[in-house]
């Protein structure tokens, strides 16, 4: 029970700080006697809602990054989303915007990140290490998993060990592009890993919307399935016309736009998965057999 409500702390923690980061956005625009808004909602990086902005994001990654979901490509997808959201908080947009209620030098942009990627860097490689030293520890024991946790699936190991070589291959890149590129990173790893960011958790939930289909409880198929679907679609479809307006139009707006509706329906996702998985700390294994091998449990 305290995996369980661990669980939903942290699925609640992160709907909570989405809602944190907006409300940070619209007392900035309040308090804005232009009563303008920036061009993207990462431009607001260069105002006093900084501190938030930086704080949820990196918070919400490191939350990603922790919570263990099933099947494993979910995991894979929450790590690689937790890691690209960090460095979407401390590689600010190159773009400062000029709508925000202080005066603001971004001269100090350049010392920030090159302290911060350092930093996380570090941190990052030693979490490398030992994840891979716990799996190789793990390899071959005969401790039984965890009353909670589901047995392992057919190719759920497969999917785990691509998914340590993706993780160790993105931050071998990340410090390379880092170390050896400056200027490119400097100007470019914010866009890069927001748009990684934004298709890892477009990717998760239509992921969970095929899951919710596969539930075994049949009051709960068509309604989960149907939340998750509409929530993809919004995000898809939502993104789409947004971009071919702003290519048509040229609205200023329309990268802040974008952003407020992806990392709301991230918010709504998170609220959603809370209540679908209250009773469960992950997803029961039992939704990913093929029907022919029965309900059991291995």
């Amino acid at each position: 029970m305290y995996a369980i409500k661990t669980y939903r702390y942290l699925r609640i923690g992160m709907a909570s700080l989405v809602v944190c980061l907006l409300a940070s956005v619209g007392y900035e625009h309040f308090k804005n006697p232009q009563s303008c808004w920036q061009g993207s909602l990462s431009a607001y990086y260069y105002t006093p809602a900084r501190p938030i902005f930086v704080a949820a994001l990196f918070t919400i990654g490191v939350c990603m990054v922790v919570l263990l979901a099933y099947p494993p490509l979910h995991d894979v997808l929450l790590n690689v989303g937790g890691f690209l959201a960090v460095v979407v908080a401390v590689v600010p947009t190159p773009n400062k915007g000029s709508c925000m209620s202080v005066p603001f030098q971004a001269e100090e942009r350049a010392a920030n990140v090159a302290n911060n990627m350092t930093a996380f860097f570090i941190g990052a490689a030693i979490a490398m290490v030992v994840t891979v030293a716990t799996a190789f520890s793990e390899r071959g024991s005969a401790t039984t998993p965890a009353a909670d946790l589901p047995g392992p699936g057919k190719h759920d190991d497969a999917v785990r060990k691509g998914g340590v070589v993706v993780e160790a291959l993105l931050l071998v890149g990340g410090v390379l592009w880092f170390f050896g590129f400056r200027h490119s990173f400097d100007h470019n790893a914010h866009y890069v890993s927001a748009a990684g960011l934004c298709i890892a958790i477009i990717v998760l939930v239509v992921l969970n919307a095929r899951a919710a289909r596969s539930a075994p409880d049949q009051s709960k198929q068509h309604r989960y399935f149907l939340l998750y679907a509409l929530l993809a679609g919004a995000m898809v479809v939502g993104a789409a016309v947004i971009l071919v307006i702003q290519a048509i139009t040229g609205w200023h707006h329309a990268t802040l736009v974008l952003e407020i509706l992806l990392i709301g329906c991230f918010g709504v996702f998170w609220g959603i998965q809370t209540k679908d998985l209250w009773n469960e700390a992950i997803r029961p294994a039992v939704q990913y057999r093929p029907r022919h091998e029965g309900p059991g449990l291995q």
